[in-house]
């Protein structure tokens, strides 16, 4: 028995929390009947080591049961909250990428004007204009557009690093997501060991009781032998 007794106390070891049980009411109310059943026959006496077991196997499973509900609590709070950042950081990937797209866009607009700009003074050239007349009349276009170009430059480096801070966001999410549902199926399991131990609190607390009868009716034969 003693063996059997801590083997359920390994498995019951790690769960804490407050006594109560709403999943499994039923399974409970068995078990605390079974104990009383035990207690009323004598098992305090009788049957003390395999009745203190029943109560220890009753008291686990109260507080896997409430450990596993708390849990599964805070994991769906986690889940909808990685869930939400998981979403944020694909509202903002999406738009760092079409901005991207769009500031790429922009400056091959700048570098296509700055080969018309070239072509324009190769036309000049060949026009007789001298050189200082050309670059009077284009340095200004030129100049404007290659500070639009280095701010399309500019916005491009800051736009990737933060489509690479949204993928990051979303992994991380996704890692928060996997644990909580990680969580969830740990909760699940906790709730399969409260139930069981339920059951294993009423059978010991059942073989305490037989235990006891069995105890008394010795002694009343030992009585009756003796007269």
């Amino acid at each position: 028995m003693l063996s059997r007794l801590a083997s359920f106390l390994v498995v019951a070891g790690a769960v804490t929390g407050c006594s109560s049980s709403s999943h499994f009411p039923e399974e409970s109310r068995e078990s605390e009947t079974a104990i009383k059943s035990a207690e009323k026959a004598g098992a305090s006496e009788h049957s003390k080591i395999m009745l203190e077991s029943a109560r220890d196997l009753h008291e686990h499973a109260k507080r896997a049961e409430e450990a596993a509900t708390r849990d599964s609590k805070e994991a769906r709070e986690q889940l909808k909250a990685a869930q939400k950042r998981a979403e944020r950081a694909d509202q903002g990937l999406a738009s760092a990428k079409r901005k991207k797209a769009q500031e790429s866009d922009a400056k091959q607009g700048y570098l296509l004007a700055i080969d018309r700009q070239k072509e324009h003074a190769d036309e000049l050239r060949k026009k007789g204009v001298s050189e200082d007349e050309i670059q009077r009349l284009n340095e200004t276009d030129t100049q404007l557009t290659n500070l639009r170009i280095r701010s399309c430059d500019a916005a491009i480096a800051a736009l990737e690093k933060e489509i690479e801070l949204c993928e990051l966001e979303k992994l991380d999410a996704q890692l928060s997501a996997d644990a909580a549902k990680a969580r969830l199926d740990t909760a699940d399991k906790r709730l399969e060991v409260a139930r069981l131990l339920f059951r294993a609190s009423e059978e010991e607390a059942r073989v305490a009781e037989a235990e006891s009868l069995d105890e008394k009716r010795i002694g009343t034969r030992a009585r009756i032998n003796q007269m």
